[in-house]
């Protein structure tokens, strides 16, 4: 009888698992698209000569989104002694990798990804690009559309980075693997439909980035907004201690923005 129970009540616990697609509201389990980053090291003096090829032009994103690689977006900045390029983007039904290896056969991309390719640092077979880890996608549907239910455009796309300190990253991890439901509505509520963060390893420090779109009319209100909800600010006192600043970092502030390419 008891063992019947206990049966029961683990089905039940598992369904109910698997039925709440979570706090994070995590778009691949809402049958939507996956968000990926990869990043790669720029040869020294390569900048601007990356700058003029990097930007995909409009067959390139048509082609791309063939392989169901969109909203794809390039950003620069400096860790260390390493200048690097990331590359933020949204993958349809596959795994990211599989999508870019198809898109590098495309014979309508090739040349494109060749002529940005030869600005980028690549170590013997390996590829110059390194996809990132993924810590946490956070998609607030509620922030996509209006009263009325219309979708609102995109205003502005954001990234920045941070380091995260070593001897913190399992309190970073486990805070993030179970993310605060308050601050999460939060986010949506200051008009954030996509916010992402990705962990990697550059030049020797724990390197973490985040992505998001804002589909606001004020990001400095929003951001105000944001640091006035005390589930946040609570929260903030938990993973502000896990992470230093880069340099050139505001006062006060973590996170130091990445520059668009």
């Amino acid at each position: 009888m008891m063992r019947t129970l206990f049966i029961i009540v683990s089905l039940l616990t598992s369904f109910k698992i698997t039925a709440n697609p979570g706090q994070f509201d995590m778009p691949t389990r809402q049958g939507e698209c996956s968000r990926t980053a990869y990043f790669a090291y720029i040869k020294a003096g390569s900048v601007d000569a990356l700058k003029k090829h990097i930007t995909p032009k409009a067959d390139h994103i048509k082609a791309l989104e063939k392989h169901g690689i969109s909203n794809v977006s390039f950003w620069l900045d400096q860790i260390g002694e390493k200048t690097i390029v990331i590359c933020y983007h949204r993958i349809a039904n596959q795994h990211p990798d599989k999508a870019w290896t198809a898109a590098m056969a495309d014979p309508d991309l090739h040349p494109w990804m060749k002529a940005c390719n030869s600005y980028l640092v690549k170590k013997d077979e390996q590829p110059a690009w390194e996809r990132m880890e993924t810590l946490c996608l956070i998609t607030r549907k509620e922030a996509m559309h209006d009263k009325e239910g219309n979708p609102l455009p995109l205003v502005s796309r954001h990234m920045a980075a941070t380091i995260l300190k070593p001897e913190k990253e399992m309190d970073y991890r486990l805070l993030h693997q179970n993310m605060w439901q308050g601050v999460s509505e939060t986010i949506g509520a200051c008009k954030i439909p996509v916010f992402d963060l990705f962990l990697t390893e550059i030049d020797g420090q724990l390197i973490e980035i985040y992505y998001f779109d804002y589909v606001g009319s004020d990001l400095d209100a929003s951001f105000k907004k944001m640091a006035a909800d005390p589930i946040t600010r609570r929260w903030w006192k938990l993973t502000d201690p896990c992470q230093s600043p880069l340099p050139g970092a505001p006062e006060g502030n973590n996170w130091r923005d990445c520059n668009p390419m």
